[in-house]
This record gives C-alpha cells, structure tokens and sequence, in this order.
C-alpha cells in the first residue's frame, strides 16, 4: 500500500494528485490531502550519482485546525521512514 493510500486509511482523508480536486466532477470540501512531485534530491560526488530520491509535496486543506489529524499524517509519514518538512499555516480564500 503506498503512502497516500496509508493516509487515507488512517485518517479518513481524501487524497488526491496535485490540482485534481474533484471526485465524479463535484469538488471536494475540506478537509483533504492533495499531493504533488517537488523535484529530486541527488547525492552525487566524482561525477557519479550515488543516490537519488523523488520528492513530494503533500499539502492539508481544512476549515477548522485539527492537530490530531495533523499528528496522525505525520505519524504515517514517520511509520514509513519518510522525513518531512512543515510550513506555517496559509490562509486560502
């Protein structure tokens, strides 16, 4: 099961691919997930790729902050070895 699959399992979330925010073309109403490829990380050195990994950017829409839903996707990412980076909340009319 891959990780968004997990995040929708555990928390009850809708997760959806980047700025494909509707399901049977009604759009979806907060609170939901919507994940998206933000480049790739390289560890190279003597002209050689030594590692490299996808990124991924997973944003969480809501009206009302819930810092439970926000530990129990936090807590899958971490379950799976992923490590993450969290922004400040951004208001969006």
């Amino acid at each position: 099961m891959n990780i968004f699959d997990q995040i929708e399992q555990r928390t009850g979330l809708k997760v959806v691919y980047a700025y494909y925010n509707e399901v049977g073309g009604q759009p979806l109403k907060p609170p939901y997930c919507s994940y998206i490829g933000a480049g790739q990380s390289n560890f190279e050195a003597d002209d050689t790729y030594y590692y490299s990994r996808n990124l991924k950017q997973l944003e969480y829409y809501f009206t009302k902050k819930s810092t439970a839903m926000e530990t129990d996707i936090e807590s899958v990412l971490l379950e799976n070895g992923l490590l993450y980076e969290k922004s400040d909340d951004v208001y969006i009319e």
